[in-house]
């Protein structure tokens, strides 16, 4: 009978944890989009979708953490938390975030460098670029103008988070001719051709 009952109770402990952890976040699975876009306002919502094999990941805390350089190139609005931000998915195993800032750091100008790095429940599932409405400064500089990642010498973020003339000259070329222009494009997929619908 004791046999029996240490039998039972080593297959418990077998089944139990590894059924627990079989739900994993994947990044395979899961659909981060490839741009955090943040506002001034913080009115514009990017959500994520952590998968794993068994579904969505319901309670996964999922951090967006910022490398120091893209940092210091991000303008950042209204005490928005920073170097990381997090949240927990629902039971859809989504997680929306809602970043006060601008500036955009496209990877493609800065040595395919990223400068967000996801994380759900501490394993990497990918890393994004940052763009937003507020992409340039006073004078219509990138943050990545200038130099690269350490190297930067025109972009000015000071009394910058808000949307200026300077910006709407920038994002006008290419909407205006549908150019592959990652600061400008707000709609997935991201590195398509800007529309009208990322203007509105």
């Amino acid at each position: 009978m004791i046999q029996r009952l240490t039998l039972l109770l080593a297959a418990l402990l077998l089944f139990f944890p590894a059924n627990s952890s079989a739900n994993l976040p994947n990044p395979n699975l899961s659909q981060v989009p490839m741009v955090l876009t943040a506002t001034p306002d913080g009115s514009f919502g990017t959500t994520l979708t952590i998968n794993g094999p068994l579904g969505p990941v319901s309670g996964a805390s999922v951090v967006l953490q910022w490398t120091p350089d893209a940092l210091d190139r991000f303008c950042i609005c209204q005490a928005q938390p920073t170097p990381s931000i997090s949240g927990l998915t629902d039971s859809s195993g989504e997680v929306t975030f809602f970043v006060r800032g601008g500036g955009c750091t496209d990877p493609a100008r800065i040595g395919n460098m990223w400068p967000v790095t996801v994380f759900a429940n501490g394993i990497l599932m990918a890393q994004m670029a940052v763009n937003s409405p507020d992409a340039v400064d006073a004078n219509g500089n990138l943050p990545t103008d200038g130099g690269g990642y350490g190297g930067w010498v025109d972009w000015d973020p000071a009394g910058e988070c808000t949307v200026s003339l300077a910006d709407a000259v920038f994002h006008t070329l290419p909407i205006a001719n549908g150019l592959v222009e990652l600061c400008s494009n707000f709609t997935a997929p991201f590195d398509d051709n800007v529309s009208l619908g990322d203007a509105v």
